[in-house]
């Protein structure tokens, strides 16, 4: 009976003729069919027992029964209709079913074939074809879609040439807009420190301006037949504490310039060298004096004067520059709050570690999430750039190849914690 079956699927031309294959015919080429059959993919032809054991099958439904990743090659992949429903079906129709069978994948997918089964002596034999057609019509759209693809691809390329281009050229304009906000970073604290230095040389001008008219009021006195000693004695004490003012504003002077020329070297300097942490934060708060000499703001340095490391002292300053700044501004209103600015600096193993706190106005989350963010300022209308905590992230994110987060709720001040590891002078590190 199934000999008849499979003579009756092998009829050639069955819309042109309604003879069959002569048996003489069939039985020179039917070794020939049947390999044919076997080795073919496009049509799926098995023999199976009642539990679904495999009795025979072709190259095509060896393939098809092992589309899921089992170990065995199993008729579970048959899922619409199912093999335990193919089996439970109508024994007395002929075939017991004829139509769509759905077929899993190994990817989830679901692969549909045009298919027939006969079902005789507890054995279930199943016969099915792929829709060339279909498959025809999918590889002209896959093709098409390559090429839409490939199409994409070129363009994705172009795109992002252009994007890289965009990129550095954006790089370039960032690092120019950098450099310019510390220059004039360093062009304020120059116009404060002339501004600065001028109180002390005015006093020392006015002193020693002072010191000359004492000088021709004795040289007057002495001209005369008599000269009171109480007179004289005056003007000499006179002499003495406009000397001692001219001296102590001249000093004063001094330090100023000494702390400024270090100041303004080392932030214009990317120069590494051997310098003092707590050295190098007082000149900076030096140089920033003018800034918040009338104002009710203290800073407080908490620093070791031993701290000594290997690194570059003119980022440290930029860095503690722009706090001090960003505090004054936004912190306590231009100066015009009262508060207290605490700096911090320990060594933890081999990290430098600066604590910055102020308590001033403190930020929302929205304006601590995007305060590092270049460009991002609050204060637009103050003249703000949102370069300058910008600029401390870079220079601490790279040059010091360090870190810096923040801590801050509105009405609860801020704090800024640093840190970065400590460089090395041949093979020795240094503090």
């Amino acid at each position: 009976m199934w000999i008849q079956n499979i003579k009756e699927i092998s009829k050639m031309n069955p819309k042109e003729s309604n003879q069959s294959i002569p048996e003489n015919i069939l039985a020179n080429w039917q070794t020939k069919i049947q390999n044919l059959l076997y080795k073919g993919s496009a049509i799926c032809t098995g023999l199976f027992d009642r539990n679904g054991q495999t009795v025979y099958a072709n190259h095509g439904m060896e393939m098809l029964l092992s589309m899921q990743n089992a170990q065995e090659p199993s008729v579970d992949v048959f899922v619409n209709p199912t093999f335990k429903t193919l089996i439970d079906l109508d024994k007395q129709k002929e075939p017991v079913f004829e139509g769509c069978l759905t077929v899993k994948s190994r990817e989830n997918s679901f692969i549909s074939l045009k298919a027939v089964a006969f079902f005789e002596n507890d054995h279930l034999l199943l016969h099915g074809e792929y829709d060339v057609a279909q498959i025809e019509t999918m590889n002209i759209h896959l093709t098409s879609m390559n090429r839409e693809i490939n199409n994409t691809q070129r363009e994705l390329i172009r795109a992002k040439k252009r994007l890289e281009m965009t990129l550095a050229k954006l790089k370039t304009t960032q690092e120019k807009l950098i450099q310019s906000e510390k220059m004039a970073s360093l062009g304020r604290m120059v116009a404060g420190f002339a501004h600065e230095i001028n109180t002390p040389i005015g006093v020392a001008l006015t002193a020693s301006s002072s010191v000359d008219n004492i000088q021709k009021n004795i040289f007057s006195m002495l001209s005369e037949e008599e000269v009171h000693e109480e007179d004289l004695v005056d003007n000499l004490q006179s002499i003495g504490d406009a000397s001692k003012l001219i001296l102590k504003n001249l000093k004063r002077a001094g330090d100023l310039v000494h702390s400024f020329k270090k100041t303004a070297i080392d932030q214009s300097s990317d120069t590494a060298r051997l310098f003092s942490i707590h050295e190098n934060i007082n000149d900076t708060i030096t140089s920033l004096n003018h800034k918040f000499k009338r104002t009710q703001i203290k800073i407080n340095v908490n620093c070791p004067f031993n701290l000594n490391i290997y690194g570059y002292p003119g980022v440290i300053s930029q860095i503690i520059t722009n706090l001090l700044e960003n505090s004054l501004k936004y912190a306590f209103d231009d100066g015009l709050l009262n508060g207290d600015i605490h700096i911090t600096v320990k060594k933890m193993n081999q990290t430098i570690l600066i604590s910055y706190w102020d308590n001033g106005k403190g930020m929302d989350e929205t304006t601590r999430k995007n305060i590092f963010e270049p460009f991002y300022t609050t204060g637009r209308n103050r003249g703000g750039t949102g370069l300058g905590l910008f600029i401390c992230f870079n220079l601490i994110t790279n040059k010091l190849e360090g870190e810096i987060n923040c801590q801050s709720e509105p009405g609860k001040g801020a704090m800024f914690n640093i840190q970065f590891p400590i460089k090395e002078i041949g093979n020795e590190r240094t503090i």
